[in-house]
């Protein structure tokens, strides 16, 4: 009986946490009519798998959306994104004009190209190094952030020091 109680309870406690949070269909609903924080939210849902299937490429694109459309910490997030370039995931649109927009290539074409553009620069000598195109997308979107008011961007901003690359 006393189990029944606290399974009860445990059950009544998590429905009520549940009540009034969008699931990802209306959050994804409510990102391409345009809301802005519900864009960002989608770009965290698929970045970190929250109720849909881990997608860092959709995330990227959602992540992209609602910087563009002013959200601080998106911004922030792009200019995380361009710094890291984490996998090389996130240089599609430039390797595509490299592969001339035939969309026939292997993942070896693609782990090249994000050898070749992304991280080799004067002086390169191997290791994980985001070259100055990378470096100067970061920038842009640090320094938006910023200028929005996101504080952890000002961290960033300087210590990567991301003003040469205005």
């Amino acid at each position: 009986m006393q189990t029944k109680n606290i399974i009860l309870v445990c059950f009544t406690i998590l429905l009520i946490i549940s009540c009034g949070k969008p699931t990802f269909k209306e959050t994804l609903k409510k990102a391409e009519n345009g809301d802005v924080e519900a864009q960002f939210e989608v770009a965290e849902m698929y970045y970190f798998g929250k109720e849909t299937l881990q997608n860092k490429n959709k995330a990227f694109e959602w992540y992209k959306k609602s910087a563009e459309n002013g959200n601080k910490k998106a911004q922030y997030n792009m200019g995380l994104i361009y710094l890291s370039c984490i996998g090389g995931l996130y240089v599609h649109d430039k390797f595509v004009s490299y592969s001339n927009n035939t969309g026939n290539y292997k993942v070896s074409d693609y782990k090249n190209f994000i050898e070749e553009e992304c991280y080799k620069e004067e002086g390169y000598t191997g290791g994980l190094i985001p070259n100055k195109w990378l470096k100067e997308k970061a920038s842009y979107w640090i320094k938006k952030s910023y200028n929005n008011g996101y504080d952890r961007a000002k961290i960033i901003w300087s210590a990567y020091e991301l003003s040469k690359y205005e």
